[in-house]
């Protein structure tokens, strides 16, 4: 695919065109049948032309290259929006094209630069080792023969991703006005998510500062490698970065020749895998057997950081809500949970939501930690999700998306390496240390609601106490005396309630932390309980203050 000669613009957007209006039309015929019969009959018959389509698009994206292939990347990660045999295909779409002419990366170079290639890099392949849809990496040596990786924007790509970009915008916008997928998927939000992964994929700056972060998010690993960026040899169009050689994750024999464990480097994949996504919420998206070379140890070195998720802190909270409320079977505070994380649009009747996952939250009641999941069970909960996202207007944020891809690419790497490694039983350990620190999270949310409980218990008591003191608790009554002592009797029976009140607050507080293992604090809060009651028996022999 070059970039930088003459672009037949019509050629290309007819191409474009015809495939997506295939995919249009393949979805107005499912939606037709399921009009008629019901939705999982039409997902049986549309099976195989969903299936030809798929292999339509990926064999396209290959022969286009451009914006086709990010595409088919993008929508491979949607299980939200495409049925699964795109899903399925389109994993399958590597990043690989032919490489772009030498002439115009040289010319590229000297103009970000602006001097000689040579002045540059003292040797420079005019071979590259590696080219895709955007970008293309040329060996290089340094003046004092320090051997680089330059990775250089495709000459012309912007001219290309203009025509195809402009082209997916027309298409969107005739399936967001003429379809019925609008009513599940929010169309234009799409684009403006595609255009911005694009975007960011296509700075190179940016791609060099991802590299730098990751590099210090795994510092203190000696297991996890990412090449060296050479700032002052980088710009938004060029990366300038270490070489460096190792075995691809992939290459079996390769490494059993370099005496490698394939099952322990099985275990540190998951490991690395698991501090991304459940520690620095910073993620590889991308963990294609091209961008993973590995070395004895085992090391493995990260490359090509253009495609990164980000789990921020605040969406790692509301993580942690959703997982209580999945724990709760609180279907609820899910959809509430699921609402700030954007899973689900703002507005939307809840209850065919709620009923869905009361259904889901029966039909799995047996599950309450992750040593209660089997790889069966697993599999069976995968489906029944898939189901529940398809049937219900769930959206995938794109962070999210990029997570199951990573995991769904991780999969497929961890079975290559070793046919019978258990995912689920190395992840337990991460796992179960997530799900304790949502169960104190969830303890102290508990405490917290009991404490805003207690203290707003005696608020209306002491309001009418108030009154009565002040004098102005009007009540027809017939003797004045009866008053006074109910008054009286009132304020002493007030005031006992709540030192009970509050000691068996304290005594359910210190239940919650005794049972969860928090001696310490259960013992105080015991004592605390302790004291509150025996204050309130006291109070209880005290003299009255009112004689007759």
């Amino acid at each position: 695919m070059a970039t930088n000669g003459r672009i037949n613009k019509r050629a290309r957007t007819w191409a474009f065109s015809r495939l997506f209006l295939g995919i249009v039309w393949d979805f107005w015929r499912e939606a037709r049948i399921a009009r008629q019969t019901d939705l999982r009959v039409a997902e049986e018959r549309m099976a195989a032309r969903h299936r030809k389509r798929a292999i339509q698009f990926r064999e396209t994206a290959v022969q286009l290259g451009g914006v086709l292939i990010k595409l088919g990347q993008f929508f491979g990660s949607r299980v939200d929006v495409m049925p699964e045999a795109y899903i399925q295909e389109l994993m399958k779409l590597q990043d690989e094209v032919p490489p772009e002419d030498y002439a115009a990366v040289k010319q590229l170079i000297e103009q970000d630069f602006g001097r000689p290639l040579a002045d540059i890099y003292t040797t420079f392949n005019p071979i590259p080792i590696a080219a895709a849809s955007l970008a293309q990496v040329h060996e290089a040596f340094l003046a004092d023969g320090t051997r680089v990786a330059v990775k250089v924007q495709r000459p012309g790509i912007e001219r290309l991703i203009d025509i195809d970009l402009a082209t997916f915008i027309y298409l969107m916008e005739g399936v967001r006005r003429f379809t019925a997928v609008g009513d599940k998927v929010d169309v234009s939000g799409l684009v403006d998510e595609f255009q911005r992964v694009l975007g960011e994929e296509l700075d190179l700056a940016r791609e060099a500062e991802s590299a730098r972060r990751f590099a210090s998010d795994f510092a203190s690993r000696a297991d996890v490698r990412v090449p060296l960026i050479y700032d002052a040899l980088s710009t938004e169009r060029v990366i300038t970065m270490e070489y460096i050689t190792g075995v691809k994750v992939n290459d079996y024999t390769g490494l059993d020749a370099a005496g490698i464990d394939r099952t322990e480097l099985a275990r540190h994949l998951v490991s690395i895998y698991m501090s991304q996504f459940l520690e620095t919420g910073f993620f590889h998206a991308d963990p294609h057997p091209g961008n993973l070379f590995v070395n004895p140890g085992p090391v493995v070195t990260f490359l090509d950081f253009g495609m990164m998720g980000e789990i921020t802190l605040a969406d790692r909270g509301r993580f942690v809500d959703a997982v209580v409320a999945v724990v709760q079977k609180d279907p609820d505070d899910l959809i509430t949970a699921a609402v700030a994380l954007k899973f689900v649009r703002p507005g939307l009747n809840p209850a065919p939501l709620r009923n869905a996952l009361t259904w889901l939250f029966d039909r799995y009641s047996g599950i309450s930690t992750p040593r209660d999941i089997s790889s069966e069970s697993f599999d069976a909960v995968q489906e029944d999700i898939r189901t529940l996202m398809r049937d219900n207007p769930f959206t995938i944020p794109v962070h999210f998306a990029y997570v199951g891809k990573a995991f769904a690419t991780m999969i497929g790497l961890l079975a290559g390496l070793d046919a019978s490694f258990d995912l689920l039983a190395e992840a337990k350990p991460a796992v179960d240390k997530l799900v304790r620190e949502v169960r104190n999270d969830y303890i102290l949310k508990q405490v917290k609601r009991i404490g805003k409980a207690l203290l707003k218990l005696p608020v209306d008591m002491e309001r009418v106490i108030g009154l009565a003191e002040r004098g102005e608790l009007r009540v027809k009554v017939e003797g004045q005396t009866e008053l006074l002592r109910a008054i009286e009797h009132q304020q002493e029976s007030h005031r006992r309630s709540l030192l009970a009140g509050y000691g068996g607050g304290a005594a359910i507080i210190a239940t919650i932390f005794f049972v969860n293992t928090y001696n310490d604090a259960a013992l105080a809060a015991a004592i605390l309980s302790a004291l509150l009651v025996a204050g309130s028996l006291v109070a209880k022999k005290r003299r009255p203050r009112f004689h007759p």
